[in-house]
């Protein structure tokens, strides 16, 4: 059980802005506990307007398990808004969704994605964006010469190309994000110099088709299968930084930072290195976490603590507070990626307990300042981990799978307005609640909250803009007695978004309950009624 506080005056907690502290070591269970034993949890939720440490969560070590979000003033404090959006893996997207007939995505997948809308789309995706010339997927279609981006498919031409990806942007009301090839090819390295021409041209072709968000330099550069250190992604990152600025000052660069030790490669040497290497340049971080699926995914709280760890080490070093995306994250399917049997487990990073993780780190990382948005992996195909949208055998329609439920359920909440908020916890039974506070455009507040335990939980809130006051309020769920429920063939919409009101009265002090159902993901809308 990790405890993770705000530096107290006169801690010094080694130059760090925030404590984390072993207070327990929860007790894990390989078979779900039975309902009778938990009983109800009571939580505490409370808005505050401070920081309240590592994702805004706290593991008290005495007292009944609550959940609290505590305010220390009764004014409300605001964060920004976070984007959200989707790594969009190019090549499989191209294989299950791109209608070559006709030239256009599925159209149940852009009006799926058009009621998302403001949803960022990071374009060509993960790894293939270290192989892929992007500069030779624009233009007429025919003319496109072939080229090998993945080792499970031979060389194709790139059909969803640029213009391809700006439409379809478009059409689902979306941002555009790029990413940027300073490697090379799937069998060598280029010369940097060589890959900066080639994508000036690309900024340049796609700057005409409308706003992009950010331009991020190179993916996942500290893995082993590209033998470079900190110092040399710097290096082949800076031909390609210059031509960009040369056409707009304005850019803002994303380079991606390590977040863990991988082979030679120590995360926070790496950092060093590649930080040193681009001083005197305004760049951007991005970051990738996968979590809860051992032994490729550490818990999210893992992960959160370990992500204020980075943001703190790059903040010594530049100066100032950094800005950081998280441009892939996702539930890891348990096992490694190399076990004959790991596709076995692929359904866990679909189903609810993948969305129940999901929503957790989503929660989590809006309540760290330096993090600006947070994109789901992966729209990809409907085949694999990690699918977002399943493709029916029975009548090849497409459907969503529960994760993207989910995204759906709280893009609105998480790029509102999201109020600094404390979720605290006395017990492992109650450790699996989250909530966050936010303000609607229309300056009513909302809550988006996370049971992860298979109970039902008590929940108190604190606000005290609304004490004494009565409260309606929209309470939008996804839930499901069953932790690997998911949607099926058999029945697509199994698990899927209700709606219900309830009444909500606040007292004197700004104190009301809610009901939290258990394996859920919840949404609630407020509108304060007249005393």
């Amino acid at each position: 059980m990790i405890r993770v506080t705000q530096r107290p005056a006169g801690v010094d907690c080694e130059g760090r802005r925030y404590c984390t502290q072993t207070i327990a070591r929860p007790q894990f269970f390989r078979t779900r506990i039975p309902r009778f034993l938990f009983g109800l949890a009571l939580i505490d939720i409370t808005l505050r307007t401070a920081s309240a440490g590592c994702g805004g969560y706290e593991t008290l070590s005495s007292g009944e398990p609550e959940f609290r979000l505590m305010s220390d003033k009764p004014t409300l404090g605001r964060m920004m808004p976070m984007h959200l959006g989707f790594n969009l893996e190019s090549v499989p997207f191209q294989l299950s969704y791109w209608n070559t007939a006709n030239n256009t995505v599925r159209p149940a997948v852009t009006d799926y994605l058009r009621a998302m809308s403001g949803m960022v789309y990071r374009y060509p995706g993960g790894a293939v964006s270290n192989f892929v010339d992007l500069n030779a997927a624009r233009g007429p279609t025919k003319l496109r010469q072939p080229q090998r981006l993945v080792d499970w498919q031979p060389p194709e031409p790139v059909r969803f190309g640029i213009p391809e990806y700006a439409d379809f942007a478009a059409l689902a009301g979306g941002k555009m994000w790029g990413v940027l090839n300073i490697y090379g090819g799937i069998a060598s390295k280029l010369d940097p110099h060589v890959l900066a021409s080639r994508n000036r041209e690309v900024v340049r072709s796609l700057r005409g088709r409308g706003p992009v968000l950010r331009w991020e330099i190179g993916n996942e550069m500290y893995l082993p299968k590209y033998h470079t250190d900190g110092s040399e992604y710097a290096q082949r990152i800076l031909p390609t930084l210059d031509a960009m600025l040369k056409l707009d000052r304005t850019l803002k660069p994303v380079v991606g930072i390590a977040t863990f030790d991988i082979g030679s490669n120590k995360a926070d040497e790496f950092n060093r290195q590649l930080i040193r290497g681009l001083a005197g340049y305004e760049i951007e971080f991005a970051a990738h976490y996968y979590y809860d699926g051992k032994p490729g995914g550490p818990p999210v709280a893992w992960a959160t603590d370990t992500l204020c760890d980075k943001i703190e080490k790059i903040e010594r070093q530049i100066g100032k507070p950094p800005s950081i995306w998280i441009t892939e994250h996702a539930r890891w399917p348990p096992g490694r990626a190399g076990d004959k049997d790991w596709k076995n487990s692929w359904n866990e990073s679909n189903d609810l307990s993948a969305a129940l993780s999901v929503a957790d780190f989503l929660l989590a990382v809006s309540q760290i300042d330096a993090v600006k948005g947070a994109f789901l992996h992966s729209l990809g195909g409907a085949k694999g981990p990690w699918v977002l949208f399943h493709e029916s055998r029975l009548d090849k329609q497409i459907y969503p799978s529960v994760v993207l439920e989910t995204a759906r359920l709280l893009n609105a909440p998480l790029s509102s307005q999201v109020l600094p908020t404390r979720s605290r916890s006395s017990s492992w039974k109650s450790k699996n609640l989250r909530g966050v506070f936010f303000r609607r455009a229309d300056n009513n507040l909302g809550l988006a909250a996370v049971n992860r335990g298979d109970a039902s939980a008590t929940v108190r809130l604190f606000v005290p803009e609304l004490a004494g006051r009565k409260v309606v309020a929209l309470h939008q769920n996804i839930s499901n007695d069953y932790l690997h429920a998911r949607n099926t063939d058999e029945a697509p919409h199994s698990v899927s978004l209700r709606k219900y009101e309830e009444t909500l009265r606040f007292d004197e002090n700004g104190h009301a309950i809610i009901n939290l159902a258990g394996f859920s993901i919840s949404r609630l809308d407020f509108v304060a009624m007249p005393n």
